[in-house]
């Protein structure tokens, strides 16, 4: 059985966070934006329906990720942004 995908509005399910932005009101077509600001620098995310974008300023860490393949490995910090 395949695992439902994700979506963004579930994510403080697994990083509980305050959020920060909320477009969903805003009546966009197509596209939403959600921000959110997490203090923790670790944690397993499911996979997710849509794109995040991810926005790094805490102290340097390793990001690790799979898209159904081999996991890949990055050094993160303070101005790395990463697309998931």
């Amino acid at each position: 059985m395949q695992q439902a995908l994700v979506t963004p509005d579930r994510i403080p399910e697994w990083i509980p966070g305050t959020m920060t932005m909320d477009s969903s009101r805003r009546g966009w077509k197509g596209i939403t934006l959600k921000g959110y600001h997490y203090d923790r620098q670790q944690a397993a995310i499911p996979p997710m329906r849509d794109y995040m974008i991810v926005a790094y300023d805490g102290a340097p860490t390793t990001m690790s990720r799979s898209a159904g393949g081999a996991w890949q490995s990055a050094a993160v910090g303070a101005g790395k942004i990463s697309l998931c």
